[in-house]
């Protein structure tokens, strides 16, 4: 399932366990499920670094890095 977030961007689910990262649309959250909880998580960490105010939404530019 993808869940539209209140403040922007999409998280997704499968089999009811929330899937990691933050998508920027619902196409790049559906393409996400193409992706292990790894790769994904691997992503996150690439994307969204908490430790700085550089963190962002996950695009489909950032999946076909991956793909």
């Amino acid at each position: 399932m993808i869940h539209a977030l209140p403040d922007g961007g999409y998280t997704i689910s499968s089999n009811k366990v929330w899937m990691p990262g933050v998508y920027d649309t619902p196409k790049t959250a559906r393409w996400a499920f193409q992706f292990s909880p790894e790769e994904l998580a691997s992503l996150c960490e690439k994307v969204f670094d908490v430790t700085s105010d550089d963190g962002r939404l996950i695009t489909a530019a950032d999946l076909l890095d991956v793909a």
